[in-house]
């Protein structure tokens, strides 16, 4: 049981939780931050309320990226840090966010991929965690202007194999993580893990276009991507045949 403590007595217990009764004496709400002043027999104490439900999910973003950290440190990559500003467009070179460089045109990068390829060749592997950019619609999920990207690249790939195999460690490093060191942020948010399988199932594009056609009537065979419906019907399918919430899709030449 906590006792009541006097705003007096509050240096004493430095540290550890205590219940005050009082008169709410002044309130100031900022943003995201309300400062309260309670009143009682001894005099006055300040209490800051920062919404428990709003500190989780960074709780739980940084405890992700120290997993992802963690095993990709541990299968021998090395973690750069990479330009944001950049003097050639990444990716496609379509939807890139340009700026003013001292007189010079530049622009936000899309993505690292031109450095770590660079990279991969001197250390073979390589990752970063960083912001990137994206000057498009910014309505969905799945589309956002800007966010935190977990790069990795390695060399002398035999085959996609080896690149699951190295994704399946970084999402069970991420889990672990996440249980271990956000494990009350997940319980506030009622947020429940995925089980990542010793070994993540895979299915080939053309099956992964069949299988929800055959169930919804629909034929996204000419299609060259999957639809976010699809990939949520996948993701059902796997977590029924194969007891995993994860699933490769494997996309392999045109006609193989």
């Amino acid at each position: 049981m906590i006792h009541r403590v006097l705003a007096a007595d509050l240096p004493r217990h430095v540290g550890r939780h205590v219940r005050l009764a009082g008169w709410l004496h002044r309130r100031r709400e900022l943003k995201s931050v309300s400062f309260l002043v309670i009143r009682d027999r001894s005099g006055l104490a300040q209490v800051v309320l920062r919404h428990p439900r709003l500190r989780a999910p960074f709780e739980i973003a940084a405890a992700g990226v120290a997993g992802f950290r963690a095993a990709l440190d541990g299968l021998g990559f090395l973690e750069s840090q990479t330009p944001k500003i950049v003097g050639t467009a990444t990716g496609s070179g379509a939807n890139v966010f340009g700026i003013d460089y001292f007189g010079r045109p530049a622009f936000l990068a899309q993505s690292p991929q031109f450095f770590k390829q660079a990279l991969v060749g001197v250390f073979e592997r390589v990752y970063e965690v960083g912001p990137v950019f994206r000057a498009g619609p910014h309505d969905t999920a799945r589309h956002l202007a800007q966010y935190t990207s977990l790069d990795a690249e390695l060399g002398f790939v035999r085959d996609h194999r080896d690149v699951m195999a190295v994704l399946r460690e970084a999402l069970a490093g991420m889990h672990a993580a996440a249980a271990e060191r956000a494990a009350a942020a997940l319980r506030l948010l009622e947020i429940e893990l995925p089980e990542v399988p010793g070994e993540i199932p895979a299915i080939h594009f053309a099956d992964a276009q069949e299988l929800p056609a055959r169930h919804t009537g629909e034929d996204p065979s000419g299609e060259p991507d999957l639809a976010p419906a699809h990939e949520r019907w996948l993701g059902e399918w796997a977590l029924r045949e194969h007891g995993s919430e994860f699933l490769y899709v494997r996309r392999g030449p045109a006609g193989v």
